[in-house]
């Protein structure tokens, strides 16, 4: 039991190195393979996936009008959540387990990216973003929820090695989604590009890029040369 050594599935382990620590002891396993990310990270990655999906699948990429109370406040709750379990088990208050760490995970991650995608698009689209029309409100939460439980089912039954890679390259594709989100966010604030003009795109796409690359790079090196992981 232990990670990949196939190609793919090293590729995908090296990802979730740049940026955790993948002790074995807080990581799920599928099929006898170890996770590419621990299971707080693979809860906050998945669940910002179920989120991207909904978003794609309700077309509500180009509303800018912030979510509902109910949105805010799941949001709140599950980044006080994650919080906690987090720092009292890191400081020996508590000690926690793996799906705790996978529903703290969720939590935080559906959340924060509900509220995280309004922002987004208002940003990038400007006066073509609908300020009308709410990007979630509480009527959308049972999709979301079923969309995490439908993404998180590998994870709680030993469903072969078919299902680790699907479920490890869910988790690795909505990391590098979510950095180079983050990217794309930095560029247009710091260059002023904006997606209202179609000229300002591709540059905005191509400079988040490079930086997510370099930053993934800086980072592996990091924890590889110096044992250093963000989480």
């Amino acid at each position: 039991m232990g990670p990949p050594t196939d190609v793919f599935g090293s590729f995908l382990w090296n990802v979730g190195y740049a940026l955790c620590h993948q002790l074995p002891e807080r990581s799920f396993f599928i099929g006898g393979l170890q996770m590419p990310v621990c299971a707080r990270d693979v809860g906050t990655y998945v669940g910002f996936m179920a989120v991207l999906i909904a978003v794609v699948v309700l077309a509500r990429y180009q509303n800018g009008k912030l979510p509902d109370k109910v949105i805010i406040t799941v949001a709140a709750v599950g980044l006080a959540f994650y919080a906690f379990d987090a720092f009292s088990s890191y400081l020996g208050f508590r000690s926690t387990t793996n799906d705790i760490r996978l529903i703290s995970g969720l939590a935080f991650g559906s959340g924060i990216s509900m509220l995280l995608f309004s922002a987004v698009s208002n940003l990038l689209y400007g006066k073509r973003t609908d300020h009308s029309r709410r990007t979630f409100t509480y009527r959308d939460l049972p999709l979301v929820y079923l969309l995490i439980a439908l993404l998180s089912v590998p994870l709680l039954i030993d469903s072969g090695i078919f299902f680790y890679y699907l479920e490890s390259t869910i988790v690795i594709a909505s990391l590098l989604f979510m950095v180079f989100l983050i990217m794309l966010i930095l560029v247009v604030n710091l260059t002023g590009w904006s997606f209202e003009k179609d000229k300002g795109m591709f540059p905005s796409i191509a400079t988040a890029c490079v930086l997510e690359a370099a930053i993934l790079i800086v980072l592996w090196s990091a924890h590889h040369f110096g044992s250093v992981t963000l989480l």
